[in-house]
């Protein structure tokens, strides 16, 4: 089948047509194989933990020790369609489809703008997300940090668990591996370039919470940039929501932050009671940084006026999003957000920091390549 059509299909292969961001189109036989079969052989290549599919130099899918049928007929599991073994971040197969890699099993040259897992596999636990399919648990850590008080039994003790180890939630929903935050099952949705993705196009970049999950069900309210970030400047990038108001439990669950916080609840802000932490909101906004606070309009803030997709900000005005200047940056209107400083699926850079805190950030000494100058602009005088 080489027409194009719209399909409902196959929940992460995160495609473009042209300009319109979360539509799939192009030939049907690029995703998906009807019997598996072919001149004797199976076409499903699937990853598993330290087995990974994906594209070849060739654009060809192959590798992975998983050769089982996957769901909606497709050619790979969601790992598997986001994984290159060469160094390319977007996969071209000529058709009008286009593939955002987010695993690279050599050096990526140009990470999106989530990262890379090829960090976590290559570097160790701190460097990303462990997630089913690419890595095992973390070592070191035997639950997300920042967690919730009560929910070490549950989908936040590790991606890496099977759907079935999961916690089942209120409606019965929650998966885990890539789907444990992409839970949208709109792959093949309706959006408008330019404009934020919600739920008729899958909500943005799929990101979607359960319904039961604590208040934090829904989906992650966004626009999404057509190269996912893959050459960034001012004017070109991602644009985030941040809810804009007082307390964790009136946050809208629309926000990115809010979408974070459903299992780093602690490296929240404000506080909030029963998380029995100061997470940056209440007596002691010092014990860790504040995250989904305002940029302040005063002092050392005032400079961050030019947007740096070093350092993303989030956006409060969720019915006008598309509105707010790109290039602009309101020092007391906008928010610093848990992707201001971190990439979701990994960096080169330990606890999945955007820039090399440990040698790039030093006090008086100017470095453009330390984000936290970004914001406090006076520290490297």
């Amino acid at each position: 089948m080489h027409h194009k059509i719209m399909i409902t299909t196959f929940f992460l292969l995160l495609m473009l047509i042209g300009n319109a961001n979360a539509q799939v189109g192009g030939s049907c036989s690029t995703c998906h194989v009807m019997h598996n079969s072919q001149g004797g052989g199976t076409l499903v290549h699937a990853s598993t933990a330290g087995s990974a599919a994906g594209w070849n130099g060739s654009n060809q899918m192959g590798g992975g020790s998983d050769t089982t049928p996957q769901q909606y007929l497709a050619i790979s599991n969601c790992v598997g369609c986001h994984t290159s073994s060469t160094s390319e971040t977007i996969i071209d197969l000529g058709d009008g489809t286009r593939i955002p890699i987010v695993y690279n099993t050599s050096v990526p040259t140009k990470p999106l703008a989530g990262g890379n897992f090829y960090y976590v596999v290559n570097s160790g636990d701190s460097y990303g997300h462990n997630v089913r399919n690419i890595s095992t648990a973390d070592g070191t850590l035997s639950y997300g940090p920042g967690q919730m008080v009560g929910c070490a039994s549950s989908c936040h003790t590790s991606l890496t668990l099977t759907d079935a180890a999961t916690y089942v939630l209120m409606d019965g929903t929650h998966k885990n591996g890539c789907q444990g935050c992409h839970q949208s099952v709109k792959h093949h949705g309706l959006d408008t370039a330019g404009q934020p993705v919600d739920e008729d196009g899958g909500w943005y970049r799929f990101l979607s919470a359960p319904s039961g999950h604590i208040g934090y069900g829904g989906g992650v309210h966004g626009i999404e940039d057509p190269d996912w970030e893959q050459n960034p400047t001012s004017t070109d990038h991602n644009v985030y929501y941040g809810s804009d108001d007082g307390a964790d439990l009136q946050e809208d669950p629309q926000s990115i932050g809010r979408f974070c916080a459903g299992c780093h609840y602690a490296f929240h802000s404000p506080g909030e009671a029963f998380s029995l932490v100061d997470n940056g909101g209440g007596s002691d906004p010092w014990v860790r940084h504040p995250a989904n606070a305002v940029i302040p309009a005063a002092g050392e803030y005032t400079s961050y006026t030019t947007y740096d997709p070093l350092v993303p900000v989030g956006r409060p005005e969720k019915a006008t999003l598309a509105a707010v200047a790109m290039d602009e940056v309101r020092p007391g209107t906008d928010r610093v957000i848990c992707v201001s400083c971190h990439r979701a699926h990994g960096s080169p850079y330990p606890d999945m920091l955007r820039w090399d805190y440990i040698n790039d950030c030093s006090a008086g000494v100017p470095n453009a390549d330390c984000g936290c100058f970004i914001c406090h602009s006076t520290k490297d005088d």
